[in-house]
């Protein structure tokens, strides 16, 4: 995987986990993200993580469902959507 495929993947993720969340008001597990992008488990890890060191994702340990975006969307008015609380 190159660097360019690499970093297209960590977008994808990331643009999954967002309309995700947009959608469903909580966030997706990593088997979820895993089939929605057609990526291995490792891979959603990996991207994950990558993301978390980006500053634009963080994962609560240990909490499924535990991604929380960072500033999810200027263009959306969204700031640190907590994935954990169900939206009605």
């Amino acid at each position: 995987m190159t660097t360019n495929d690499s970093q297209s993947t960590h977008e994808t993720v990331y643009e999954f986990v967002r309309a995700y969340i947009q959608e469903q008001g909580f966030a997706p597990s990593l088997r979820e993200i895993g089939e929605g992008c057609f990526i291995a488990h490792s891979t959603v890890v990996y991207s994950l993580t990558k993301l978390e060191l980006e500053g634009r994702l963080m994962r609560k340990p240990g909490k499924a469902r535990g991604i929380v975006l960072i500033n999810a969307g200027a263009h959306e008015n969204l700031t640190n959507v907590h994935t954990n609380v169900r939206l009605k």
